[in-house]
């Protein structure tokens, strides 16, 4: 099985007072160019892990023109939310999820393929105190604990695990009480691979024998970011997931020719 996995689009319509040089700009080229390669060269599905917008969780158009982009692609996209589509775990409100939920469909899933199982979460809600908090719990609860194992890949938009998580780096990681329940649970049931986003930029950590994949920005690089390091270039990444079960990443650089 061939899967992709973008990440950190940050899509929105156009605006009158647009930068043809600012971050809006870039990121829909940087979506045109990251759309044709996967036109060229498709896999058998795509995972979005978040901020499909990009930053205001409120401006409809932006979800709207989010959506229809995404929509080009040739194969079935499987999405979580980011904090830039919801808000993140002090703002995410019961109101946000609802609006995105009705444009986007759904924010946590289970998809099994070619024998493997992968899964999504909202990682936005841990922390956040919702009603919806404690139902994906208990609906991840029964998931792991159903049917004979599985090779198990976790997708959500925050890394749930690096090297260091010291105060330059709690911004990239949920918070650490339900962070720390959430990765034992994994351990737990077996699951080995947790693939994410938000730190605009590419890592693969193995901590305590969770394998924790973060993808780059699809859009754009943030240089201004605090800490956690690693390599900014904008593009994608690529996933074989073959029996054993083997997990080989490739990622691919994707950014304007004059860049």
């Amino acid at each position: 099985m061939m899967l992709a996995q973008i990440s950190d689009t940050h899509l929105s319509a156009p605006r009158p007072d647009d930068d043809p040089h600012g971050r809006p700009a870039r990121a829909r080229t940087q979506w045109v160019l990251v759309r044709d390669a996967l036109r060229a060269d498709p896999p058998d599905l795509v995972v979005h892990t978040g901020d499909m917008v990009l930053d205001d969780p409120d401006r409809t158009e932006d979800h709207a023109a989010a959506r229809r982009a995404i929509g080009e692609l040739p194969v079935p996209v499987l999405l979580v939310p980011g904090n830039h589509d919801l808000g993140d775990h002090t703002s995410i409100t019961d109101e946000r999820r609802v609006a995105y939920l009705r444009v986007w469909g759904g924010d946590r899933w289970v998809h099994r393929h070619a024998g493997w199982r992968l899964v999504g979460i909202n990682s936005l809600l841990l922390g956040s105190g919702l009603s919806a908090e404690r139902e994906q719990e208990d609906w991840l609860d029964d998931l792991l604990a159903s049917g004979p194992a599985e090779p198990t890949l976790l997708f959500c938009h925050q890394p749930l695990l690096l090297p260091v998580v010291g105060e330059a780096e709690r911004w990239a990681v949920p918070p650490s009480g339900p962070r720390e329940r959430l990765v034992r649970r994994l351990a737990d049931a077996g699951v080995s691979v947790v693939a994410g986003g938000h730190v605009h930029r590419h890592r693969d950590d193995t901590i305590d024998g969770l394998r924790q994949i973060t993808a780059p920005s699809v859009a754009f690089a943030v240089p201004e970011l605090p800490s956690p390091p690693g390599d900014p270039d904008t593009g994608y990444l690529t996933y074989r997931l073959a029996d054993g079960p083997r997990i080989t990443v490739e990622r691919r650089v994707v950014r304007p020719s004059s860049a």
